[in-house]
This record gives structure tokens, sequence and C-alpha cells, in this order.
């Protein structure tokens, strides 16, 4: 008897987070169906968004306009997370995973290391798949939409990169501060 009570308790459980599931809006274009939806910046692997928004920016070379961006946070039943960012002005999406570790926080170049999907030149409904970044017309408008509904957006004004250092650079520094030490240890003795 008992076990029949635990088997509809575990039916209503499981039901009542299927139907939680349903209820989150989500854009048509993952395979998997979100069961959470998060601002980017309140996460830990993408709360350095402004930062990564910047590192796309320099290193497309477009830094000199004001960029607009769009974005939203997924979590998914494995409980990874994505999130899809929107650059309006290059009509592209990113596919971003975020920033774990603390070299990739670091250097914040995850988001230019993200797959990404062409929203401009979206494939015809019949058409076959051919890449795994693709999407259809109608794929790439739900996602738009989706994001101008629930996603957060950003816009980042023109600024002046920072220079790039190069190997020289660290190796300079690397003897500056080598020849310092040196320098301590002949006083200290």
């Amino acid at each position: 008897m008992k076990w029949h009570f635990v088997a509809k308790g575990i039916l209503v459980i499981a039901l009542a987070s299927h139907a939680w599931a349903e209820k989150i809006s989500y854009p048509p274009i993952f395979s998997d169906i979100p069961v959470q939806r998060f601002s980017p910046i309140e996460h830990e692997r993408f709360d350095l968004i402004n930062l990564e928004l910047k590192n796309l920016i320099s290193n497309s070379k477009a830094s000199e306009l004001n960029n607009s961006f769009c974005a939203s946070g997924f979590i998914f039943s494995d409980g990874k997370p994505l999130t899809m960012v929107i650059w309006e002005n290059k009509d592209r999406l990113y596919w971003w995973r975020g920033s774990e570790g603390e070299l990739s926080r670091e250097q914040s170049l995850t988001l230019f290391f993200s797959p990404a999907s062409d929203l401009k030149n979206s494939v015809d409904e019949d058409a076959v798949m051919i890449s795994s970044t693709a999407l259809k017309h109608s794929q790439a408008k739900a996602a738009i939409d989706y994001c101008e509904k629930f996603g957060q957006k950003y816009l980042v004004p023109p600024f002046t990169p920072e220079p790039e250092k190069t190997d020289d650079d660290e190796f300079e520094l690397e003897d500056i501060e080598g020849i310092e030490d040196t320098q301590k240890l002949k006083v200290a003795q």
C-alpha cells in the first residue's frame, strides 16, 4: 500500500517538474529544453560579460562604434549553463558557455572564441542543415524576438582598446624583474 503512495508522489513530482520546464519560454533554437532562464551578469560563469563584450569588440576591430548586444542565459536539464549573445550590429548569435577557470576569467576571451551563427544569412526552412551553428530563418527571427522580450540589453560605446601585449613585452618585464632581484641580492650582501 505504501509503495502506491510513493509511486504517486514520484509521478506528481516528475509531472510538476516537466510542466514547470515547459512553462519557461525559450527560443526554438536548442535541441534540449532549458529548465531555467537567468541574466548573465548574475551567474558566476558569465558575470564578466562587460569585459567579454569589450574584448569581442576589440578583437573584431569594431571599437569605434556604438555596439549593441542582447544576452539571455539558460540552464539545461543536465545543469549546464549557456548564454546566447546577439551582437545586433553584426547580426551574429554567439553560443557562449562562459568562463570557468582562473586563466579564462583573467583573459576574458571565451565569448570571442565561442561558436557563432550568422543571423542575417540564415537558411531556408527546407534546407539541409550542414553546420551545427546554422539557423533557419524562423529560428533566427525567434532568437531575436525572444532576446528583445526577455534578454538583457548591453550598449558598449566607442572606446580605445588597450594595446596588445607582445611576447617581447613580457620578456622585457621578466628581464627587468630579474635585474631588480639581482641588485637586491648584491645590496643585501
